[in-house]
C-alpha cells in the first residue's frame, strides 16, 4: 500500500511539475529574426559559403550592422596570420590552413587594413584588404540591419 502511495505521490507531483512549466514556456520572448533579401540563387549563395575557394589573396569578407569585417580564406599549407589596422597589430594564435578572423572598429568609407601570412619555414608574404564600408543611415522608424557579402582582391 505504501508503494502505491508513493507512486501516486510523485506522479501528481511530475503532473504539477509540468502544468506549471507549460505556461513559462510560452512566456520566454522569442527573438525577432533578421532577414536579409537577396537577388542571388541558391548556387550562388552555396557558391559564396565554399570558404575553400578564398584565398589569402582574394579572402571571403562579411559585414554585419556594427561596422565589423569576418574575413575567412583557406591557405594551401599552415600559416599564421597577423593584420594591422588603425595602429594595432592582431596575430592569430597558431599555424593552420583554415583562417577566420573579425575586425572592429572600421570607419565609414574606405578602410585599408594589412594582412601578413608567414609559414613555418619564416616566409612572409604581405597583402593590403580594402574594405569599403557604407555610411550609416538613421532612421527613427525602423532598424535595419544589413548584410554584404563581397569578395575583395588584394595589392602586394
Amino acid at each position: 500500500m505504501r508503494k502505491k502511495a508513493n507512486l501516486f505521490v510523485a506522479t501528481v507531483m511530475v503532473f504539477a511539475v509540468l502544468c506549471w512549466m507549460a505556461p513559462l514556456a510560452k512566456a520566454v520572448p522569442v527573438p525577432e529574426a533578421e532577414i536579409t533579401y537577396t537577388t542571388k540563387t541558391s548556387d550562388e549563395l552555396s557558391d559564396m559559403f565554399l570558404v575553400s575557394d578564398y584565398t589569402f589573396e582574394s579572402p571571403y569578407v562579411v559585414m554585419n550592422a556594427k561596422n565589423q569585417a569576418t574575413v575567412m580564406f583557406d591557405t594551401s599549407s599552415a600559416t599564421k596570420i597577423t593584420y594591422s589596422f588603425q595602429n594595432k597589430t592582431i596575430s592569430g594564435p597558431s599555424f593552420t590552413k583554415s583562417h577566420q578572423f573579425t575586425i572592429s572598429g572600421l570607419k565609414s568609407g574606405t578602410n585599408h587594413i594589412s594582412l601578413k601570412k608567414v609559414d613555418k619555414n619564416g616566409q612572409s608574404l604581405t597583402e593590403t584588404l580594402t574594405i569599403d564600408v557604407p555610411e550609416k543611415k538613421t532612421s527613427k522608424k525602423k532598424h535595419w540591419s544589413y548584410l554584404s557579402f563581397k569578395k575583395f582582391s588584394g595589392h602586394s
